[in-house]
């Protein structure tokens, strides 16, 4: 999901999807009504006015309202960040041995709490998480089990890439 998300905010595929939908109704409009779209604007911003009718007033018109409409559903959706946490010290994590792990994450503006349960990986000899869709305002507590031991971190910010692990 995360890389679809990439792909559709980049700006360039934004502006095709809203040009694309912008031709496509310019066109069922002035197939169901006729040329009767026109957008005037008082100022263009370097003096001149625009005046346009017809079919390609309906294109901008469409154009227009589509492009305000995709600005303010954007500046709706909180900015998340996509991280990979390293936990250290790597020589407590042996290779060989199942963790379990359990990720708690802290929202500082709602005070909301909740609870993940994510499944550990090996990369360049740490013990490696993958958190996707965190936002800014949240921290992150890891705890990891192999069924004898267990080891929690403290909170950390989003921000961080790794979370020191002490044993409990």
């Amino acid at each position: 999901m995360n890389r679809l998300q990439g792909i559709v905010d980049h700006p360039l595929v934004s502006y095709l999807v809203i040009g694309s939908f912008s031709l496509l109704s310019a066109w069922i409009c002035w197939r169901l009504g006729g040329s009767v779209a026109k957008v005037v604007t008082p100022d263009a911003g370097v003096g001149a006015t625009i005046e346009l009718g017809g079919a390609v007033g309906g294109f901008a018109a469409m154009f227009l309202l589509s492009l305000w409409v995709f600005q303010k559903l954007h500046q709706l959706r909180p900015a998340t960040r996509s991280m990979r946490v390293f936990l250290i010290p790597r020589e407590q994590f042996q290779a060989a041995a199942g963790y379990t792990c359990f990720v708690t994450v802290y929202d500082g503006e709602s005070g909301d709490e909740r609870r993940l349960q994510l499944t550990p990986r090996r990369e360049n000899g740490y013990l490696t998480l993958d958190l996707l869709g965190l936002r800014d305002a949240e921290m992150f507590q890891v705890e990891v089990q192999d069924g004898a031991k267990t080891w929690r971190s403290d909170y950390s910010p989003v921000a961080a890439t790794r979370a020191e692990m002490l044993p409990l």
